[in-house]
């Protein structure tokens, strides 16, 4: 595995990948000679944050419990500029009543972004908690609304 480092409006950008697919995105320090597979994902990532890119074609490979694979596959069919709540995914994912397990599943999120958990919102229409904060949440589905 490795990890490549990219600067961003939200700090520095981490994409691990194992060689072939990227397996993590997340914010956090470091610097690092980045792979080419991390060079393409931040590319597409780069023309999503400023809006001219709608969805993403780098591989990626997530390891988690099948629930959290469905809601992560649930989460990746959402529209971009559109929204859904936690209900809708866990529903979407096969359990109806596992709403709170649904908002787990999502703060599990291995490649924030790739897969937009920032578009789950609270069935009240709240934007609701996100891993990297509420501020970068509304700042993602804003920019998604202008584009």
């Amino acid at each position: 595995m490795s990890i490549s480092y990219f600067p961003t409006t939200f700090g520095n950008l981490g994409i691990e990948d194992d060689g072939e697919y990227v397996t993590r995105i997340f914010l956090g320090p470091g610097e690092s000679e980045p792979t080419d597979v991390a060079l393409r994902a931040f590319e597409e990532i780069s023309e999503y944050l400023s809006g001219d890119r709608r969805e993403f074609t780098f591989g990626i490979r997530t390891e988690g419990t099948d629930f959290q694979k469905r809601v992560w596959d649930a989460i990746s069919e959402i529209p971009y500029g559109e929204t859904r709540t936690y209900a809708q995914i866990a529903d979407r994912a096969g359990r109806p009543r596992a709403v709170r397990a649904a908002g787990s599943a999502c703060g599990m999120n291995p490649v924030a972004i790739a897969i937009p958990c920032h578009r789950v919102v609270r069935t009240n229409g709240e934007t609701g908690n996100y891993f990297y904060g509420t501020e970068m949440k509304e700042s993602l589905l804003r920019m998604e609304r202008d584009h």
